[in-house]
């Protein structure tokens, strides 16, 4: 449909910075635009064609926003039931195995997920991953190891291919939109994406909202924080209003408007979300050898390649902080110390700094090198793991709980841009493959929090965390020193270049 409009339309030559952005505006068949330079562009279209270009406007908005708010809904059923796992299934450690189990799978299958998405496009994908999320919301209402291990396996699953043809799509939406606006396309993806995560991250709101509002002040104990007895089968530690039968009750309804959440996003997805484009990457044949090629292509970068194996360790603290905090921090500091029902209130102050330091930090890295926000995290989450190490905690400072958490989302929000940012430098040719290995590196660190949860202490998590960010920013150094050697000899290598063309022959 598109390569039809694009042959009909008569379009005079375009200087570059020049769009059509401006034509839904139009009553005409003819926008003359003054470019920069003095040159003057005349696009000419017909009717029809300006009807077409409107409703293509419209088309991949629609889809946009029906992606975004369906990954909203799910996303905000899940995240809320990760963040009560390691509480409400507390007895012989069910929630953190369960949420292993995820992150573990998602680990392990990453990186078979492109060769899938090339086979059932990107919207069936996305419908298969999300159909997993529906059956571990369901499982949540009788959890027990048989109900919970298997489609907590089956949800790692379904993240992998989920998220990774959330960005395949998302990528074929703005070269489509860039083609048809004749806007830039780098531009356009910088656009797309930034919709979506913007929008993305309110799923920390609202499912944490609902909680808090649904869930009531618990019993709560002495023993917190490093002190909550690491060993022991404890039973739920909250009691809501008349006994067990009361709670029992809250939770169906809490797993029933979760339920619902992740049934509306995944009825968004099937009916509403159109399957466009093409797949991943139609130019290779989908055959079994190349799904083995593109495994043997991550592991040779994770082994060979000099700068990205350095950023190994950062990777994995990535995931393992955030683990720690759904597994220990909301189970061993909040619930046990102030109630369960905090722990709504706790995470969207988390989300809301991590999202709104993720857009400073953005801005102030055109003003500070990267070592000074690295260093100033580095310091900063040392800090914070040296006070929870330290602090006792008690239900008369509950501004501190807030603080704490506050303090977390800046420190994730630095080591969530940063990665993106070191990821993106060291493998510059080669993005798909570094970008796949980010996410299966994450998964394992959050693999290895909620795993470790099952038979380590608070404090033993604690010190790992303080050892394994450490090592890693000793290792960011090497990885800094090398991409600067990098850029000198680029720079080098130009200079060379250009007195080559200077002499005369």
């Amino acid at each position: 449909m598109r390569n039809q409009q694009q042959q009909n339309m008569h379009i005079s030559p375009i200087p570059e910075g020049v769009s059509l952005s401006s034509l839904d505006s139009l009553p005409s068949r003819q926008q003359s635009e003054t470019h920069p330079g003095g040159g003057v562009a005349t696009i000419e279209m017909s009717s029809e064609e300006l009807a077409a270009y409107r409703h293509s406007r419209w088309r991949y908005g629609k889809n946009l926003v029906v992606l975004t708010l369906s990954f909203i809904l799910v996303f905000t059923a899940f995240r809320s039931i990760q963040n009560l796992q390691s509480s409400l299934n507390s007895a012989g450690r069910l929630g953190m195995v369960a949420m292993a189990c995820v992150h573990g799978t998602t680990f392990l299958t990453c990186l078979f997920a492109p060769a899938l998405i090339d086979r059932l496009t990107s919207k069936w994908t996305i419908v298969l991953g999300l159909l997993f999320y529906l059956f571990w919301v369901a499982a949540n209402f009788y959890p027990h190891v048989y109900t919970l291990v298997p489609t907590s396996i089956g949800v790692g699953f379904g993240q992998s291919l989920a998220w990774g043809a959330q960005v395949t799509y998302i990528q074929k939406l703005a070269v489509d939109y860039a083609h048809a606006s004749r806007e830039l396309t780098q531009q356009e993806m910088y656009k797309f994406n930034g919709v979506f995560l913007a929008c993305f991250q309110t799923s920390h709101v609202w499912g944490n909202l609902v909680s808090s509002l649904m869930l009531t002040e618990n019993s709560t104990k002495s023993d917190c924080g490093i002190y909550d007895r690491c060993s022991e089968e404890v039973h739920r530690v909250w009691n809501i209003s008349s006994g067990l039968e009361t709670a029992d009750d809250t939770v169906l309804k809490l797993m029933g408007s979760y339920l619902v959440f992740a049934f509306t996003g995944f009825a968004l997805i099937l009916i509403c979300l159109e399957r466009i484009g093409t797949k991943a990457d139609p130019e290779k044949p989908c055959l079994q050898p190349r799904s083995l090629q593109m495994v043997w292509r991550n592991v040779q970068q994770l082994v060979k390649h000099k700068t990205y194996r350095l950023l190994i360790p950062l990777l994995i603290f990535n995931g393992f902080e955030q683990g720690f905090v759904y597994a220990d921090y909301n189970k061993s500091y909040i619930t046990c110390s102030i109630g369960i029902h905090y722990v709504g209130y706790n995470m969207i102050t988390l989300g809301m700094t991590n999202s709104l330091f993720s857009v400073l930090i953005g801005m102030v890295s055109k003003h500070l090198p990267r070592e000074a926000i690295v260093g100033m995290g580095a310091i900063l989450h040392i800090g914070l793991m040296v006070f929870l190490l330290v602090w006792i905690p008690d239900v008369k400072l509950v501004p501190v709980f807030f603080a704490v958490s506050a303090l977390w989302g800046i420190c994730d929000a630095i080591w969530q841009t940063q990665c993106n940012c070191l990821v993106n430098l060291s493998c510059p040719d080669d993005h798909d493959v570094a970008f796949q290995n980010f996410r299966m590196l994450q998964g394992l660190g959050a693999s290895m929090a909620f795993g470790m949860g099952a038979f380590t202490c608070v404090s033993a998590k604690l010190y790992f965390l303080i050892t394994l960010l450490s090592l890693a920013v000793l290792l960011y150094a090497a990885v800094e020193y090398q991409l600067r050697k990098a850029e000198e000899e680029e720079e080098y290598a130009a200079q060379n270049h250009g007195r080559n063309l200077e002499e005369p022959t």
